[in-house]
């Protein structure tokens, strides 16, 4: 989808915000709005909406969770998918380039992991490593807070 066709309304959601931008989604379609020059950039289209998002503490990286998760940097203006991970849960920012990420709290293989991404001109590597299972919720009715 391309930024002229995107027009944002009331069904838009947030799922983070910095001074500079905005992140979220509309109808399954996540972007990042420039709070400044009020830019609108499409970054993936989920198949469902996605649930969460995270902007790093220098608006130079994005991760937006739901089926999969997406990472999107600035620095040299790329979309990945990470891992194989899927049906992401909820992120927490670590330091300005570090993130935990839960899977499926409910699910068998629900898990914590911790993404390192390292962004300058001459090394760019992204690190994805298994913290520990999460069994906490398994068996147990859904609720909205999840304590990890």
């Amino acid at each position: 989808m391309t930024t002229d066709k995107l027009r944002l309304d009331e069904n838009f959601k947030t799922l983070d915000e910095s001074l500079v931008c905005r992140l979220g989604y509309q109808f399954e379609t996540a972007c990042l709005i420039d709070k400044i020059t009020n830019q609108i950039t499409p970054i993936f289209e989920f198949y469902g909406n996605p649930t969460c998002g995270l902007i790093g503490n220098r608006n130079d990286w994005f991760l937006i969770g739901g089926e999969v998760l997406i990472l999107k940097t600035n620095v040299d203006n790329t979309i990945q998918p990470i891992g194989d991970l899927k049906n992401i849960h909820s992120l927490k920012l670590l330091d300005d380039y570090a993130a935990l990420i839960l899977t499926d709290p409910w699910s068998e293989e629900s898990a914590i992991y911790k993404l390192t991404i390292t962004l300058n001109p001459t090394i760019r590597k992204i690190e994805l490593k298994k913290i520990r299972n999460f069994t906490k919720y398994i068996d147990q009715s859904y609720t909205e807070n999840i304590e990890w």
